[in-house]
């Protein structure tokens, strides 16, 4: 039986690179959108710079353009998620986070979020802003988004249906009761 939350990629005919893989990235045209704000904070820093007296601010400047230079680096070459053997790896802008598998509770399609549950108990929401443009933006960039939350879905799947088979094996060598 099928998860009907999970579809083909054949489903997605105008995705580029619609290929089963191990790592996701964003469309480029959500890549290169972080370099407007960016770019309008260290422009800003640099102007408030600029324009006081010689000697103070440049501290400002400098550390706001190296938050803005982390965060582009960041977003421009690392945003995205990967399966790293039976965890998903969701790098984020600032920070990333290993999630395993089996602990995935759901991956939600509105502000693109994945539920799971730590070792202890405690329901912890992860959101995935790399695939978050859905409805209204360029066609482009929201089947992208479609497809990698599908891919995400089947990664998660795949995981849950090798844990039953395993589950499986497991009883059957042990016997009954």
């Amino acid at each position: 039986m099928t998860d009907p939350q999970v579809s083909d990629s054949a489903d997605f005919p105008n995705v580029e690179g619609h290929e089963n893989t191990d790592r996701l990235r964003p469309n480029w045209l959500v890549r290169v959108v972080i370099l407007l704000p960016c770019g309008l904070l260290t422009g800003s820093a640099v102007a408030a710079w600029l324009a006081s007296p010689i000697g103070s601010g440049w501290d400002l400047a400098i550390i706001v353009f190296l938050a803005c230079a982390y965060v582009v680096i960041r977003w421009m070459f690392f945003m995205g998620v990967r399966r790293d053997r039976a965890v998903l790896v969701a790098t984020g802008a600032i920070w990333s986070r290993r999630i395993p598998l089996a602990r995935i509770e759901r991956v939600t399609d509105f502000h693109v979020f994945v539920r799971w549950r730590t070792r202890s108990g405690i329901r912890v929401f992860t959101p995935l802003v790399a695939f978050s443009a859905q409805e209204g933006s360029i066609e482009s960039v929201a089947n992208r988004n479609r497809w990698a939350i599908a891919q995400i879905r089947r990664w998660v799947q795949e995981q849950n249906t090798a844990n039953k088979a395993q589950d499986d094996r497991s009883s059957s060598l042990n016997g009954p009761g």
